[in-house]
């Protein structure tokens, strides 16, 4: 029974690679496409002004980019989250497949705020409230996102810490057909921590950062090659086991575990094309994928020694944005996708995060500080 389940698992195991690999040279069929499209819209008419405020290394091209100096840029932004800690069975029992155990935070509904000047970002946004019909189905949860960025069009700093506090198991109704509600678990949290580096081939003429902030307006449809360098950790921690007890009997040695904490450091590269309608409406796609080099270590109740496995690993990071970008006000769409596999000797755990966000922005005319305009004058400004 044991075997006959294993090559069940093998063949839907290739069927997910096989559509994988079309889903990843269909994305790469569309973004060659965007590319020529780009190149179509991007003719450069008449000479190219560069602003003299900038270095030669940091300047922009104003034909296809706008920047606002001395603008402080204000807005609200409401997200939808979608974060799930999925974890492989091992083991199948009585040879009915048993699907995997995949916990689910209820906080997925965002409230928050951005502040942008010059080359400084700030966002902060925290859970609402569910009803509490749905408290009671999914179990009582918070949640709350912090990001810092800092740096230009070239290259910029993109620094965030994700919290999520208890976790309700999807599948749980497939486990027992007899529950009314999930399997909950308030104490499982997870804590994730992310420094990213950007940098962009054609600065001069393309602004990532026109799709996802209000500092620049991309004015003629442009494409780069981009790349990536993230620190990143994931700590999930829970009071007991990660998995609930009338799921011990599918996950063998599994329900041991009750802490998963993982650092890693990935590398990406990829493209990403901005498309431009009437200088205002835009269209933004990026996808950058790598290898991630990580460590993980696993605490059980038996032992305080943690097992501790380096590894390398495969993630991408996709994100589509579309909107207007208009003289004071922008409005934006955005989705993200980020996905990381943590693996260890008794279980591979998948992290997967998609974001969907709306935000809307005015920019403030402000005067610029003389503190700031010493600060203007330093390596550390004219390196971004």
């Amino acid at each position: 029974m044991v075997s006959v389940q294993t090559n069940k698992n093998k063949v839907l195991e290739q069927q997910v690679l096989q559509h994988d690999s079309r889903r990843v040279s269909t994305f790469s069929v569309v973004l060659f496409l965007l590319f020529i499209f780009g190149r179509a819209f991007s003719q450069q008419e008449g000479g190219i002004r560069i602003e003299s405020k900038y270095s030669k290394l940091t300047a922009i091209d104003t034909n296809y980019i706008y920047k606002y100096n001395s603008r402080l840029v204000i807005g609200p932004c409401l997200s939808y989250r979608n974060y799930n800690i999925v974890l492989h069975p091992q083991v199948a029992v009585d040879s009915v497949f048993i699907p995997n155990l995949k916990w689910r935070s209820p906080s997925n509904r965002f409230w928050g705020i951005d502040f942008s000047y010059d080359k400084f970002g700030f966002t902060f946004s925290f859970s609402s409230v569910a009803p509490k019909s749905e408290r009671e189905e999914k179990g009582e949860s918070s949640s709350s996102s912090f990001g810092f960025t800092y740096g230009g069009n070239r290259c910029f700093v993109d620094a965030s810490v994700r919290t999520f506090q208890g976790f309700y198991e999807m599948n749980s109704m497939l486990y027992d057909s007899t529950l009314t509600s999930y399997y909950q678990s308030p104490s499982l949290s997870s804590v994730m921590l992310n420094i990213k580096v950007w940098y962009f081939t054609n600065h001069h003429k393309f602004a990532f950062k026109s799709a996802y902030g209000g500092l620049y307006r991309q004015l003629k449809s442009q494409m780069t090659f981009a790349f990536s360098g993230n620190l990143h950790t994931n700590t999930i921690n829970t009071d007991s086991s990660i998995v609930p007890d009338p799921d011990k009997t599918y996950f063998d040695n599994v329900y041991q575990i009750k802490t998963v904490a993982c650092a890693g450091i990935s590398i990406f590269a990829g493209v990403a094309a901005n498309i431009i309608i009437k200088r205002s409406y835009f269209i933004n796609l990026a996808y950058l994928a790598g290898p991630d080099f990580q460590g993980l270590s696993t605490y059980t109740n038996f032992s305080e020694t943690p097992t501790t496995k380096y590894y390398t690993n495969y993630a991408h990071d996709i994100r589509f944005a579309t909107g207007f970008n208009m003289k004071n006000w922008y409005f934006t769409f955005t989705l993200s996708h980020d996905l990381n596999r943590f693996n260890n000797d008794l279980i591979i755990i998948s992290g997967r995060l998609n974001s969907y966000s709306l935000n809307l922005g005015y920019r403030f005319s402000v005067k610029e500080p003389k503190l700031y305009k010493k600060f203007q004058n330093t390596w550390l400004y004219s390196a971004f």
